[in-house]
């Protein structure tokens, strides 16, 4: 498993998500894998290891976390049931489907995760 560096392309997105943090509590993980077995179900998997991991504060259930396993050409996101209020299962989909997978087709796989979560920050606000 790694974990998605955003250092890789610059320090501005790792200060934002820094600042969510100090000043919300909410809290993003971005993860890349090579396979989500034994699951089938990428949601199931981001959800799991989000709650393993402890995403978010704990009493606001804040977290985020953001799975894409490119060999699996798939991608889900799991929120906690406090980002959930704001960020439904329709918007995290619609994110996806109109922001991430464009710049994924295009082989731009550093730039559809930056534009999703930044496009989910905005939205969270």
């Amino acid at each position: 498993m790694t974990v998605f560096s955003v250092l890789h392309k610059g320090k501005s997105y790792l200060t934002s998500f820094m600042t969510i943090n100090i000043e919300t509590t909410r809290q993003i993980v971005v993860v890349t894998i090579d396979s989500i077995s034994p699951y089938s179900d990428i949601h199931k998997y981001a959800t799991d290891l989000s709650n393993y991991w402890g995403v978010g504060d704990a009493k606001k259930n804040n977290g985020l976390t953001i799975v894409m396993c490119n060999p699996c050409k798939k991608i889900g996101i799991a929120t906690g049931t406090g980002t959930e209020l704001i960020l439904t299962n329709e918007i995290c989909k619609k994110v996806i489907d109109q922001t991430i997978i464009p710049e994924f087709k295009n082989g731009n796989f550093y730039d559809g995760i930056k534009n999703g979560v930044v496009e989910l920050i905005e939205k969270w606000k």
